[in-house]
């Protein structure tokens, strides 16, 4: 008797259901479970939740969310990346890019565009809240977003731009419970490789508060899939009860209201993720200048037990002020006791904003890294200078010099954008394409 079934045609969908998950819980690439969905509609089903909770990014205040992916953590595994958008995008009158449309799964959209949310999607000033805006989600039918702010202003309180129901602190209250959640939430995300932070600093801060539980404690802890972590930290000196809250002047009466007294990131565990980061992206940002120095030092660390980093952004502050209370130069950030004598053989992108070194310090970093692909530098005023000696004279910075590096130390670097006198020293004789926008 001859048998009519082939093995060679034979598929894993004879597999149980779980067992398939299992395998699928393998696949950390969209495009991957994108393309496994297609083999079949049993892998399309099998696979859908996975391609939904791939990617999360949203607002803060998605409570929802939180709350299905803590009770749920089958649900919470699926998440690969997780990126915690900026809750407003105007400070002090200037206008910001508006807020990137959120990517949540479809059910809890209501969530994410809630009436609290929706006033992020996008923002308006006040010259033209009057206007109507529109933005369409992908999916089955399209989401109207328009914002009605309303003309009453007994109905709505404008506060730094952003469009608050007076009464209702919905930047802190709010975004305080909604931290809770999230930090419970992320206990079960154990594949979790990306986390991104583009917000002001966490209530929650293991260091100030020894009873807390923060974000980065549990990054640490429970997602030991992490490679790439990108972070703002809004490094204001009115942060941490340093003198009235930019944000925040209510009087301290509750544990709330001490949370609300924000410490910046760079004093938090941050700094304790593990050395298998292969990406790290460090903003500073200061929304009344800085008066001091960032601390770098617990920065460094953190980088040199990175010896896998493909990519590294360092970007310090927006608006940097020249001196210092105590008359230190605060324009750029000293990377030269960690460039002296840092390797990272895996570099592949290095993008800087307001650092510097010494050209010796640039001239050995460079001939380390000879397998840079895209290098970016940004010198945001006249005194942040990328390449500044120990007790420049103002004069001899004017006539600054190339430095010199081996010939064809940066061949492989297809991505320049730097100032014209450091494209001299790393690619002599190459066409000079001129500075252009970098982030």
């Amino acid at each position: 008797m001859v048998a009519t079934n082939n093995p060679a045609k034979e598929d894993s969908t004879h597999l149980a259901n779980e067992i398939l998950d299992s395998i699928l819980s393998f696949i950390d690439d969209a495009r991957d479970l994108v393309a496994t969905s297609l083999a079949s509609k049993r892998f399309s089903e099998l696979v859908r939740p996975h391609i939904q909770f791939h990617t999360i990014r949203c607002t803060i205040a998605t409570n929802d969310l939180w709350k299905a992916l803590a009770e749920k953590p089958i649900l919470a595994q699926h998440v690969r990346v997780l990126h915690i958008q900026k809750q407003y995008y105007h400070f002090y009158g200037i206008r910001r890019s508006k807020a990137p449309l959120p990517i949540v799964p479809k059910e809890f959209m209501d969530c994410a565009l809630d009436p609290t949310n929706r006033k992020f999607y996008p923002l308006r000033d006040e010259d033209d809240k009057d206007e109507e805006q529109e933005q369409a989600v992908d999916g089955d039918g399209d989401v109207d977003l328009n914002v009605d702010v309303g003309d009453d202003e007994e109905e709505n309180v404008y506060m730094n731009d952003v469009v608050l129901d007076e009464g209702e602190d919905v930047n802190h209250i709010q975004a305080f419970e909604a931290e809770r959640l999230l930090i419970a939430a992320l206990k079960n995300m154990v594949n979790l490789k990306s986390f991104i932070w583009d917000r002001e600093p966490p209530y929650f801060n293991s260091r100030k508060f020894p009873k807390d539980t923060d974000l980065w404690d549990v990054l640490r802890k429970f997602c030991l899939s992490l490679r790439e972590v990108e972070v703002v930290d809004a490094s204001d000196y009115t942060l941490d009860g340093e003198g009235p809250n930019w944000h925040h002047s209510r009087p301290i009466d509750s544990e709330i209201d001490l949370h609300y007294r924000q410490s910046p990131v760079h004093n938090s565990n941050l700094w304790l993720l593990p050395q298998s980061l292969t990406s790290f992206t460090y903003h500073t940002y200061a929304y009344r200048n800085h008066l001091v120095k960032i601390p770098l030092d617990e920065l460094f660390s953190l980088l040199r037990r990175c010896p896998n980093l493909e990519k590294l952004v360092l970007f310090f502050t927006l608006y940097p002020i020249e001196c210092s209370n105590d008359g230190t130069d605060i324009s750029t950030a000293d990377l030269n006791p960690l460039f002296r004598d840092i390797r990272w053989p895996k570099l592949r992108h290095l993008h800087l904003g307001s650092a510097h070194v010494s050209s010796s310090t640039a001239k050995v970093f460079f001939e380390r890294h000879q397998n840079l692909q895209s290098l970016r530098i940004l010198e945001n005023t006249e005194m942040a200078k990328f390449i500044k000696e120990e007790q420049e004279e103002e004069e001899d910075a004017d006539r600054r010099q190339p430095f010199e590096v081996q010939d064809g130390c940066l061949s492989k670097c297809v991505n320049v954008n730097v100032p014209y006198y450091i494209h001299q020293s790393l690619l002599p004789g190459t066409v000079y394409q001129g500075r252009r926008s970098l982030w």
